[in-house]
């Protein structure tokens, strides 16, 4: 695998997550996020590749309709964004920009 830099900043955040995949639920907590996806720790095991909704409570609820799980290691995984409604993509790059402010 090549190393690439990313083009977009991950923050540190500690925030209260539930997802979904097909009829399953987990719940935990998100421990980065980015304009493009999340870091989880919760209660579903998810595997690469397995495709998933969460809602992240970041203080105000944002839903990712879909994301791709990219990887997983135990109880953690790494979810690229794949389909947002509009408010949620402003609502995510507020906190990020306000974060970024704060940091």
């Amino acid at each position: 695998m090549a190393f690439v830099i990313r083009p977009y900043r991950r923050l540190p955040a500690q925030c209260p997550v539930t997802y979904e995949r097909l009829y399953d639920t987990g719940h935990g907590t998100a421990w980065n996020v980015s304009s493009t996806g999340f870091r989880v720790s919760g209660t579903l095991p998810l595997q690469p590749r397995d495709v998933c909704s969460l809602k992240v409570k970041l203080p105000k609820q944002v839903s990712v309709l879909a994301g791709v799980v990219r990887w997983a290691h135990g109880q953690d995984f790494g979810v690229e964004t794949l389909l947002m409604d509009k408010q949620d993509e402003a609502r995510l790059a507020r906190y990020i920009r306000d974060r970024t402010r704060e940091l």
